[in-house]
């Protein structure tokens, strides 16, 4: 026999939908009943019926439309579609409220609104990219040379919200974090440090080697040999002041924390590569007072991990020196994608002590001899990937050792384009071999997220700018570069907020360096498209002192060029989809 808490409930909601589905003359059940009895009934249904209409527990409706997220002047017969078209009329009309000046209805929907929606969509699907790097033009250069007593390692351009200043954050081997004006280049101050020793205090107690913000700009990381990841906050915290603010310390590694790495999410990410063969994700909360909380640990790389870098998505790329190895790692898959590079060459493997097989230097011999004495190129062997940097969700660039840049697609198990000697070669004097001619190893890499500008940094004195090609099969470099003297340790390329950014008195500064790029057409001041480069140039790598540039070859220095995109007439920005 069926439970009657089950039953009843069915049998009162037949009945009344038989009853009101019937008209009042056809049966006897429907007139009303003489006693008192069929009217408490009656009641008992009507509410029954109205707390099932209202979405109560039992039908699992715990919230009303309301509560769901509905406007006060939704139709309560209002279906998905309409709904939806509702919104994106909302949408269109909030795009055509952001434009100012003399604009046409027309005008604004074909130019400007169709233009965002599709560069909105490019972005979140990740194959955005923004066809500006034929049209940049460098405009200025300052180069700050003061903040440190020893070699910078790494330098970020950080704009916090409002009402912070812009400013520029370089770190150096002395264990200093230097926070600068970005509009005078003046040194507001340094960030504390703390003593060997000392657990309580703020900062680090060693050498700082990895800087990374966030795209809010709240937050900076710096990470260090100290194993610690510092966290940051860009407002001054509660007392609002203009230097940042030490928040809290991120232990849990074995070694020197060598490269940080943000999503460009809001609330964000933090990737933190580490020299113990391991990455660490950190989840930053929205509201500040949270501390950020540690989400999981990375393994795979067979050696020191260098670098790291990610986008949007779920997933990173890092470098990981001597395994010859770019690891893809898609976080929420819990999966990797491992790229080897690396090569093989009779010249490295004899100054390493071996030497090339018989079957090859035949096979070399062959064809020097089919050849008819033509010269072959030099190959150099990759010995270790030094860096990397993502363009979208699926493509990225590595430098390594063997002064190689390569494009790699998470398709293709080997580079789909490299360019040899980017930064050409140089004499490197052996006391037993004389002198011998040595790539010069790409130290740094940095890209424009979801554009075809990129830029690669060495120890020849210049900071090479790059274009991709459109179908992101090969890239090319740009006529002109960006003075550099030293060893490049650090790269950032970022799009500035518009009217942020105003470096017209460092064309006048006496700290400007002039760019072999004065020759280019200039932009107008009132192109909205900007991009800003910093680099950390030293006398010595980040990581060590293997190499020392002296003189006027190399210089502890950061870098900030300022770059404008020319814009025909008004030209809408060119996208394309990969």
């Amino acid at each position: 026999m069926p439970d009657r808490f089950f039953s009843v409930p069915s049998k009162k909601r037949k009945s009344n939908s038989t009853s009101s589905a019937r008209p009042a003359s056809s049966s006897k059940k429907a007139r009303p009943a003489a006693n008192g009895k069929g009217k408490s009934r009656d009641e008992e249904l009507s509410d029954d019926d109205a707390s099932s209409g209202a979405g109560s527990d039992r039908d699992g409706g715990f919230f009303d439309r309301d509560e769901v997220g509905s406007s006060g002047s939704e139709d309560e017969d209002e279906t998905a579609q309409d709904k939806r078209v509702r919104l994106a009329k909302l949408y269109l009309e909030g795009l055509a409220g952001e434009q100012t000046g003399d604009y046409d209805a027309a005008e604004i929907d074909r130019e400007i609104i169709a233009a965002r929606l599709k560069k909105d969509v490019l972005e979140q699907s990740g194959k955005f990219h923004l066809l500006l790097a034929s049209r940049l033009s460098l405009v200025s250069t300052v180069s700050v040379t003061r903040s440190h007593r020893l070699t910078p390692t790494s330098a970020i351009a950080v704009f916090p919200p409002s009402p912070a200043q812009p400013t520029v954050l370089s770190a150096s081997k002395d264990g200093s974090i230097a926070q600068n004006s970005l509009a005078t280049g003046k040194l507001l101050g340094r960030l504390p440090r703390r003593r060997r020793g000392e657990t309580d205090a703020e900062g680090h107690d060693g050498e700082v080697v990895a800087l990374a913000g966030s795209q809010c700009g709240r937050w900076v990381v710096s990470g260090g040999k100290d194993k610690l990841v510092g966290v940051w906050d860009t407002t001054g915290g509660e007392t609002g002041e203009q230097m940042a603010k030490w928040v809290k310390g991120l232990a849990g590694f074995k070694d020197t924390v060598s490269a940080l790495s943000f999503r460009l999410t809001t609330p964000p990410t933090l990737f933190a590569a580490s020299l113990d063969r391991t990455l660490k994700l950190f989840s930053f909360p929205l509201s500040p007072p949270d501390p950020p909380a540690y989400v999981e640990t990375l393994f795979g790389h067979q050696d020191h991990v260098l670098d790291v870098s990610a986008l949007r998505a779920e997933t990173a790329v890092s470098a990981g020196a001597r395994d010859k190895t770019v690891r893809f790692w898609k976080v929420v898959d819990e999966s990797q994608l491992v790229f080897r590079g690396g090569g093989r060459s009779k010249v490295r493997e004899v100054l390493e002590g071996g030497g090339a097989d018989d079957d090859e230097e035949a096979h070399e011999d062959a064809g020097r001899k089919k050849g008819k004495g033509k010269k072959k190129a030099e190959r150099y062997v990759e010995g270790s990937i030094e860096c990397v940097a993502m363009i979208d969700e699926v493509h990225f660039i590595s430098g390594g050792d063997s002064g190689s840049l390569c494009l790699w697609n998470t398709s293709k198990k080997k580079p789909i384009f490299t360019f040899p000697l980017a930064h050409g070669t140089h004499t490197h004097v052996s006391e037993t071999e004389g002198e011998i001619l040595q790539p010069r190893w790409i130290t740094s890499v940095a890209c424009l997220p979801y554009a075809d500008f990129f830029v690669s940094g060495s120890c020849d004195g210049h900071l090479r700018l790059w274009q991709l090609d459109a179908k992101l099969k090969s890239f090319s470099p740009l006529p002109y570069t960006v003075p550099a003297p030293g060893i490049v340790n650090s790269l950032q390329l970022l799009s500035p907020p518009k009217g942020v950014v105003d470096l017209a008195h460092w064309q006048s500064s006496p700290a400007a360096v002039a760019g072999n790029g004065a020759d280019k057409p200039q932009a107008k001041p009132t192109d909205p498209e900007e991009v800003l480069l910093v680099a950390a140039v030293g006398q010595e790598p980040r990581l060590g002192r293997w190499m020392r540039l002296k003189g006027k070859e190399g210089r502890n220095a950061v870098v900030v060029a300022h770059f404008r995109a020319r814009v025909e007439g008004e030209e809408a920005d060119e996208v394309m989809e990969s």
